[in-house]
């Protein structure tokens, strides 16, 4: 059943990634092969099983194409469809509401609207209008803030969802898909009305007013921050807690512990199964409290997608506990993840789907055999506790190390630890937790009791898993494997397990013919180690990077020996907000390429979309020095927070440098600010019209290719950059995101690019990029790249040839 989940997954995949058409004639045609080369084998009075067994294989993998294909679909009326059109909609309020930081006197609010219809007075009737959207909106703090059910009317421009398109950046848009949300709107200001629900209350109702008051009766045994964390663990989400705990969390690996999942409805069923069977139930009533139990807490905590997924996994667990057939749990977990793909194929492409199912399959797979190994350590009862909960770790940590590679570029090395010292005071946490919720319905001082006690142990776990986060090399950089050699992982990995072997080469057989010859084994071994090292020397290629950082910029180069340069570090443009892109965008991006360090940091200027992430570089990763041509008196927020983080260490002006090398590659910096003396060719301090014109110019030089990074040039500061000595450019990264005074016709004519790239955030409220600049691009004419688009965009070259790749086909 097993290889029928994972072809039925494949077909997703493949879908998913490729397109469906051409998958769908192909395999088509296999099937046909297969069924032809069956028959034949059949009248020969051979046997045909074999081809019948791939030709189910591949039935299985087109019926998840299928599937796939049906849920991606366009529905009719579609919200979709209004995509950059200004609408007036009306729907119901879906889900509590999410109240936002704003301006003095009011507050912005996030809903989540179940559509009903679009409104056009001009037309007369509403039109049906299908779909989940996102609304922002401004309200003043004496207004109400809707509920779930409640009547909304709104207007505002429909738009596409704001996410980030990167290698290894969870697939956000796929996410707010499956929760049913298609678009977003910020409503305009005078526009919002809410009419209240009178009807019956809804059991999200019940649900947010019992939350609110179990938040309550947390509060008053505990201090805020404790109680944050305690709904956290207990009903998921990060509301409240601080940003710094969910760092050290991240940084010691049991961040998940935060979200609700497998671990915590796993944690509820075992300690219900261990109390009822000490009350004295047998297996069958044990097994049956414990499963209602699981589908309570899911009811209580929201049914997510981990979620579900682990109580039908535990349901049929606990059944088949009760029926007296316990080995069945893979059965269990295939069963589960079949069931899930089938209902919402989409969840394949969710991390903490991929996490969940990899880290359970790596415990059924490969705890039993790391037990196996840990034997002889189990020599008294603590040990052997201890010696289990070490096995089960490292078994989870082997799973999902592929997964942990692609989307952290992490491995947290203290993550054993933390599960061995942390993770069990959190699950009594959790489980005192609900206990004190239970109690505090009749047995008020007993709950209040309880929540003291868990009040001081979450404060241990914290200052506990604080201290390991801060010790040496608590976090080290893992690159991401890339698709073959995850394959080849998973293949030595479950070879060295024993889940299947080649003939007479099991590892026990390996090991036993490595004594026989231990001088050709070590001569062997030695060569191997020869061969990786010398491979790891090579040169590799240059590697430029044009990141998909929203409306802002951020470009990235890896030159052949592994060194970083990184210009610019995106940032959301206006006023600083929570989401900081160089924590969430440009430090994963860049972990994700094995840079673990910044070697150079080169800003163009000081505005928040270009300079916005740097603090968060400079915090987390490390920058060895940095460039930056912005005079002290003004220097934006974003400056002032990096030099704090380099405590004004290894910060230079970057009208200082005109030009350094790394490993081959030629960096030359050009300032905009600086007009050029015709008489005697010198730069001439010249101050510019604007910011965007004082932009620092980078051109990057690789052999026969070069790169010209131009900020947020624009208008006159072309001209002048246009005067100076600079040779033409392969690629342009085109100024100001491609508004309407960059990349004019003098300036291209300079330059003579091959490429441009726009970075470009998606249905920005600016107009980037401007209808004139697409226009000059496509006369000129360039191969055009556009990060809202294409998502990243990545070029690579040995100094010969380029070739160019891009996140979204």
């Amino acid at each position: 059943m097993v290889k029928y989940a994972g072809a039925f997954a494949l077909g997703i995949f493949v879908a998913g990634k490729v397109g469906a058409g051409l998958v769908w004639c192909l395999i088509l045609t296999w099937i046909l092969t297969l069924a032809v080369m069956a028959g034949r084998s059949r009248r020969r009075g051979r046997d045909s099983s074999q081809w019948l067994s791939v030709a189910l294989l591949l039935l299985w993998c087109l019926a998840g194409i299928i599937r796939l294909t049906s849920v991606n679909e366009n529905q009719p009326f579609s919200v979709r469809e209004y995509i950059g059109r200004k609408v007036t909609v009306q729907g119901n309020i879906r889900g509590v509401p999410q109240i936002l930081n704003g301006s003095a006197g009011e507050r912005r609010v996030r809903y989540e609207l179940e559509l009903k219809h679009r409104l056009a007075s001009a037309e007369g009737l509403p039109q049906p209008l299908r779909g989940g959207l996102r609304i922002t909106a401004a309200q003043a703090e004496s207004q109400p803030v809707g509920a779930a059910g409640d009547s909304m009317v709104a207007t505002g421009t429909i738009r596409r969802f704001n996410v980030y398109h990167n290698p290894g950046q969870p697939d956000a848009e796929t996410a707010l898909a499956v929760r049913g949300l298609d678009a977003r709107m910020t409503a305009l200001p005078g526009t919002l009305r809410i009419t209240r629900h009178d009807g019956m209350a809804t059991f999200a109702d019940y649900l947010f007013r019992w939350r609110t008051q179990v938040r309550t009766a947390l509060l008053q045994a505990m201090p805020n921050t404790d109680a944050s964390l305690v709904m956290g663990m207990l009903f998921g989400g990060y509301d409240g807690i601080d940003r710094q705990t969910v760092r050290d969390f991240a940084a010691t690996g049991i961040v998940h512990i935060l979200s609700v999942s497998g671990s915590h409805i796993a944690l509820v069923a075992g300690a219900i199964f261990w109390l009822t069977r000490r009350v004295g139930l047998h297996d069958t009533g044990s097994a049956m409290v414990a499963g209602l139990a699981m589908i309570a807490y899911g009811l209580i905590s929201g049914f997510s997608a981990p979620v579900v997924r682990s109580v039908v996994m535990g349901a049929i667990a606990m059944a088949a506990i009760g029926l007296g057939q316990r080995d069945v749990a893979a059965r269990a977990l295939t069963l589960a993840v079949i069931g899930m793909l089938v209902y919402e194929p989409r969840y394949l492409f969710d991390i903490s789907f991929q996490l969940s199912v990899a880290c359970t399959g790596g415990l059924l797979f490969f705890a039993p055999f790391l037990q196996e190994c840990l034997e002889p350590f189990k020599r008294c009862k603590a040990t052997r506790f201890a010696v289990t909960g070490i096995g089960a770790t490292v078994a989870a940590e082997l799973a999902v190390l592929p997964l942990q590679a692609w989307y952290f570029g992490v491995l947290p090395t203290y993550s054993l630890l933390a599960n061995v010292i942390v993770v069990p005071l959190l699950e009594t946490v959790i489980l005192a937790g609900l206990a004190g919720i239970v109690l505090a319905g009749g047995m008020t001082g007993v709950s209040q009791v309880i929540f003291v006690g868990i009040s001081l142990l979450t404060g241990m776990a914290v200052e506990l898993n604080r201290f390991l986060s801060r010790l040496p090399l608590a976090v080290v950089s893992l690159p991401a494997f890339g698709l073959w050699g995850c394959a080849g992982y998973y293949f030595v990995i479950t070879w060295l397990c024993g889940i299947w072997k080649i003939a007479d080469w099991s590892p026990s057989d390996v090991r036993r013919k490595m004594k026989k010859n231990p001088v050709k084994s070590a001569g062997l071994t030695l060569f191997a180690a020869a061969c990786v090292a010398l491979a790891w020397q090579q040169p590799g290629p240059l590697q430029v990077h044009f990141i998909d950082v929203g409306q802002g910029d951020a470009t990235l180069v890896i030159t052949p020996h592994g060194r970083s340069v990184l210009i610019d570090t995106g940032g959301t443009p206006g006023p600083q907000t929570e989401f900081d892109v160089g924590e969430r965008v440009v430090v994963p991006y860049l972990r994700h390429y094995g840079v673990s360090t910044v070697d150079c940091l080169i800003l163009t200027h000081n505005h928040q979309d270009h300079a916005g992430g740097a603090a968060a570089v400079a915090n987390m990763l490390g920058v060895r020095q940095a460039l930056l041509h912005v005079p002290e008196s003004d220097e934006s927020p974003a400056i002032l927070r990096l030099r704090r983080a380099m405590r004004n260490r290894g910060m230079r002006d970057a009208a200082d440098v005109e030009k350094f090398k790394v490993d081959g590659v030629c960096f030359q910096l050009y300032q905009a600010g600086n007009a050029v003396s015709m008489a005697s060719g010198r730069s001439v301090k010249k101050q510019s019209e604007s910011e965007n014109g004082q932009s620092t110019v980078v051109r990057i030089e690789f052999g026969r290719y070069s790169f010209l990074v131009t900020g947020d040039l624009e208008g006159e500061s072309e001209t002048r950059i246009g005067k100076m000595p600079m040779g033409m450019s392969t690629v342009l990264k085109v100024g100001h995101h491609g508004g309407r005074k960059s990349t004019q016709r003098e300036f291209l004519t300079k330059v003579c690019p091959q490429y441009a790239v726009i970075s470009v955030g998606v249905d920005n409220r600016y107009g980037h990029p401007a209808p004139e600049t697409l226009n000059r691009l496509r006369e000129w004419p360039v191969g055009l790249f556009r990060t809202d688009r294409d998502g990243a965009v990545v070029f690579h070259s040995n100094g010969q040839d380029l070739t160019v790749s891009r996140t979204i086909p």
